[in-house]
């Protein structure tokens, strides 16, 4: 029997996304089935509320395992934390919004 997935910052998901909160959570379900990540981060435009119709959502991943960033389908981007440069990490640490945190 497969539990629900806890999401974090639910409210933020619903009140302040651009993005459908229905989708984004899916896509964070999906993630979290498919990597069984430790943490995952919501980082850019989507994060900053400047995301429109166009925008993707920017996912980063912490996983132990190989996280291939083609397998979720559909208008984001995975990002395996421990390829993230340097200036990426500290947007993730400034503005980076966590969705999801493995208990």
């Amino acid at each position: 029997m497969t539990l629900p997935v806890k999401i974090h910052n639910e409210s933020w998901i619903d009140e302040n996304t651009s993005v459908d909160s229905a989708l984004m959570k899916y896509y964070i379900e999906t993630i979290v089935k498919q990597y069984t990540p430790k943490r995952v981060f919501v980082i850019g435009s989507v994060a900053a509320g400047t995301a429109n119709q166009f925008s993707d959502i920017d996912f980063v991943v912490e996983a132990d395992g190989f996280i291939d960033v083609d397998a979720v389908v559909g208008a984001i981007d995975i990002i395996p934390y421990r390829h993230i440069s340097e200036p990426m990490r500290e947007e993730l640490q400034q503005k980076g919004v966590l969705v999801y945190e493995k208990l």
